[in-house]
């Protein structure tokens, strides 16, 4: 990861911004510090938008996500021209790290029960004894 990324969540955002730019052709008009920089940025409007429940199903709350992710790529001048399919390609890459990062996080790993007297597990098939 490189230096002065926090976690794998700006991780996400910083190859998003940096594919985006890459598929777009300005990877270069910006500095690895200022790719991190706007990563964060579009981590904290993301995870503020994406608290509520069912947060993707709500149009009205999906638009402020839309509108705050614009203002904040503006702020930083991300992209050197605007192009709304750099916006929608961002806007969506988030929206979709969120849904799938969500979905991994609230999955439960519950074992099968123990035999103690073989010390072996039942199978999914098996009857517990």
């Amino acid at each position: 990861m490189p230096e002065g990324i926090p976690d794998i969540e700006v991780k996400a955002f910083y190859d998003i911004l940096k594919s985006v730019a890459e598929q777009y052709g300005f990877l270069d008009e910006y500095t690895e510090k200022q790719y991190i920089s706007l990563a964060k940025d579009v981590k904290d409007v993301v995870d503020d938008k994406t608290q509520y429940i069912d947060w993707d199903k709500k149009a009205d709350i999906k638009a402020q996500l839309k509108v705050q992710i614009i203002l904040t790529l503006a702020k930083h001048k991300y992209p050197p021209a605007t192009r709304d399919e750099v916006f929608k390609a961002i806007f969506e890459q988030a929206e979709n790290f969120k849904k799938n990062k969500t979905y991994i996080s609230t999955v439960t790993v519950i074992p099968y029960p123990m035999d103690e007297e073989d010390n072996s597990y039942s199978l999914a098939a098996e009857a517990t004894k």
